[in-house]
């Protein structure tokens, strides 16, 4: 067996777990519209679009590129948990590389703000580092590419196109599944036209396409470049490509300490406008009070995921500038239905209707978080949810004694684990809160707080846990996604609470190939009538994206692009 094929199969395994904190990506996704993050995001037009040959694919961008840079260095800093231990964009660090890798990405395609406001759903996308598009009827893609060169000189082709996916399918678990989600065959997946012109084929039409080709994960490599580097024991120069960026983006790797310290400069060879900033400095800050320390004193200019009582004490600071919006990130109460209580939906609905989401929201997330009141994080583009569950104690009580628990009757009783990696330290809390509520209505719960989240992850896999406390970010924007992902029988990653329901598993598999508009709305609305009837997990909050930074910030400018990576490029003061 190759070095290269095992390396693969180690890959295999270990995403498989990874896989059940893929958030874009929170931060870890893609891109996003009105201050989402950019790996959450992804976006399918339902019609042909084509730019016109003078645009240069990057957003806005409608004249010939700026190449100049300022004479005097301009430099962004950041304040991070954590900083990814490989560049290599088929080596997938969980959360760290879909928060940091795509700002030296270049994606075909990125996302615009809804027409309406909100966030970017299926019908949000223009071209990136696609200079012209076209979807076909048999549901493929031609692309053409722009006029550009890597950093060693190298023109970018179709060449580079077709050996990146070649690359990524052989090593990458995670370009494969997402490859799957749109319907692109792993076996010759590009057809090469000519040498800026490729077509990306697809095994059957669907709406996911365009969404996938958002993703950093599939962004070219110049494989001219990487290719001296390849030898017989690592054919796709994995080694090489774990420290060293060839790369199109709009920046440019300059120093990387893995998992410590990332340092980008402009990239003067960059098809779009020249960033602002011409260098950005990323640090990893795992302690949140060291980040809110950072930039209290203005030593970085933006801190990430602060916890929600210690980013209220930068609102209305005349030095840093702030803001609130929502994101695609849920937190349920997740109750393994292996346990035998939790069996029975009816005692699932009791739990849903006892929990005061409100209370939830202006205590342990000082009104920081938004409610999550139905199976579907709000803040998605989806269709009218079917209903809500409501606080309700009154019938939370009549659904457990009709379960047989209450009115003298057995004492529901369960462990509620929290772990204060995930979702936070704040989950505790949570925790506290929710006993007292669900005391209200004769249910007992004991927590458990388990501190390490490698344990705590481990052992919900492993159907350990009665009941925690979680939280999930779909990488895609839409309820297919985000169900299949928790709920699905035999599809989803990160299905540990047991749910399965094949009337479901088939209807979600219709939508998957369903083309958008109305068939495709009702399609979603009845999957979601099952889900809050049956109730697969009890949503609790879904949180807020944070955002403070100096003011030297354009809050203006992070709004319509969102935080940290994908548009950094774009920020002015």
């Amino acid at each position: 067996m190759s070095a290269a094929r095992e390396h693969h199969r180690r890959l295999h395994r270990k995403l498989l777990n990874l896989f059940a904190i893929l958030m874009a990506v929170a931060l870890v996704a893609a891109a996003c519209g009105d201050g989402d993050s950019a790996t959450t995001s992804a976006a399918t037009p339902t019609t042909t679009v084509a730019q016109g040959a003078t645009t240069t694919g990057a957003p806005g961008v409608t004249t010939e590129p700026s190449t100049t840079l300022p004479s005097e260095p301009r430099v962004l800093r950041f304040a991070v948990p954590s900083v990814t231990a490989s560049i290599d964009h088929g080596d997938y660090q969980g959360t760290p590389s879909g928060e940091l890798e795509p700002m030296w990405a270049a994606p075909f395609f990125n996302y615009v703000n809804p027409a309406g406001g909100g966030l970017a759903g299926l019908a949000d996308v223009e071209p990136f580092l696609a200079q012209s598009f076209e979807l076909n009827p048999d549901g493929s893609v031609t692309i053409t590419l722009p006029d550009t060169v890597s950093e060693f000189g190298n023109k970018l082709t179709s060449e580079d196109v077709k050996w990146t996916f070649e690359r990524h399918i052989e090593i990458d678990f995670v370009s494969q599944f997402l490859m799957g989600v749109g319907k692109i065959p792993v076996e010759d997946p590009i057809e090469i036209i000519d040498d800026t012109t490729f077509r990306v084929k697809v095994t059957e039409p669907n709406p996911f396409i365009l969404a996938v080709l958002t993703l950093w994960n599939l962004s070219p490599i110049d494989s001219t470049e990487a290719k001296t580097h390849a030898t017989a024991d690592d054919p796709w120069a994995e080694q090489w490509l774990n420290t060293n960026d060839a790369q199109f983006g709009p920046y440019l790797v300059d120093v990387f300490t893995p998992g410590e310290e990332l340092r980008l400069k402009a990239n003067p060879n960059f098809f779009g406008e020249q960033p602002y900033y011409t260098e950005v400095v990323i640090r990893a800050v795992p302690e949140a009070s060291n980040r809110l320390q950072l930039i209290s004193t203005g030593e970085v200019d933006f801190a990430q995921q602060l916890l929600p009582d210690q980013f209220a004490t930068l609102v209305g600071r005349d030095d840093v500038r702030t803001d609130q919006r929502p994101l695609l990130t849920q937190v349920p109460l997740i109750l393994n239905q292996a346990f035998e209580p939790f069996k029975d939906a009816r005692v699932r609905r009791a739990v849903a209707f006892a929990i005061d989401r409100d209370a939830l929201i202006e205590g342990p997330m000082s009104g920081l978080a938004s409610v999550f009141d139905t199976q579907l994080v709000t803040a998605m583009a989806q269709p009218a949810p079917p209903s809500r569950y409501t606080y309700d104690p009154v019938l939370a009580k009549q659904l457990l004694t009709e379960a047989g628990y209450g009115d003298g009757a057995t004492t529901l009783s369960f462990t509620l684990t929290t772990n204060p990696g995930r979702p936070g330290p704040f989950s505790e809390q949570l925790a506290i809160l929710i006993k007292s509520q669900l005391a209200e209505v004769g249910v007992d719960a004991t927590i458990n707080v388990v501190a390490s989240t490698a344990d705590f992850e481990a052992a919900k896999r492993d159907l350990s846990y009665e009941a925690w406390i979680d939280t999930s970010t779909p990488i895609l924007p839409d309820p297919w996604y985000a169900w299949t992902l928790v709920h699905h029988c035999t599809r989803a990653f990160s299905n540990f609470h047991g749910y399965c329901n094949a009337t479901v598993d088939e209807m979600l598999d219709r939508a998957q190939v369903t083309p958008a508009g109305p068939g495709r709305d009702q399609l979603l609305t009845d999957i979601h009538t099952i889900l809050m009837e049956e109730v697969p997990w009890v949503p609790l909050v879904s949180l807020d994206d944070l955002i403070p930074v100096t003011d030297a910030i354009d809050l203006a400018s992070w709004r319509k692009y969102g935080p940290l990576a994908v548009f950094t490029w774009a920020l002015r003061p």
